[in-house]
């Protein structure tokens, strides 16, 4: 699950929580329609439980293998001088295939070098041969959170 629907799941539950928890009688409903008020609200939010577990990340092993092999060629390039550097400095984000999809996202954040892309295609084209999962491989010259200058965008099937 993304961490946006967990933190809609968080907030969901807790106004439930506090509108039934509430210590002011007078702004509470009766009892018989709190009760079904909750039997109604816990359908709906079993419901939406439900619907966010199809969503997230089905090939996170794909996605990480692709995202490794791009960072591996990203330390040989020398942008960074190890993993932890790679990912401190955000190059590289990753998502895994959704239920819509079946191909993983590899984006690469800050390089315009045509080298550097190059040796990042080769490593992820060079990991698909292990792997089930496509990949699209976006490369943006902008930093990650800021508006996105998008240069490239690959797909291996």
């Amino acid at each position: 699950m993304r961490q946006t629907d967990v933190l809609l799941c968080a907030l969901f539950a807790q106004s439930l929580r506090s509108y039934f928890c509430a210590k002011n009688t007078q702004s509470k409903p009766p009892l018989r329609k709190a009760l079904c008020i909750k039997e109604d609200m816990k359908n709906y939010l079993s419901l939406i439980c439900l619907s966010l577990l199809g969503c997230g990340d089905i090939d996170r092993d794909s996605a990480v293998a692709y995202a490794e092999a791009a960072t591996v060629s990203l330390i040989e390039k020398g942008i960074c001088a190890s993993r932890e550097e790679c990912s401190k400095n955000g190059y590289i984000f990753w998502e895994g295939a959704s239920l819509l999809g079946d191909k993983v996202h590899i984006n690469l954040y800050k390089t315009d070098d045509a080298e550097v892309i190059s040796a990042v295609q080769e490593a992820i084209f060079s990991a698909r041969s292990e792997r089930d999962a496509g990949v699209i491989l976006t490369v943006y010259s902008s930093e990650h959170g800021t508006k996105r200058v998008r240069l490239f965008q690959g797909t291996w099937e």
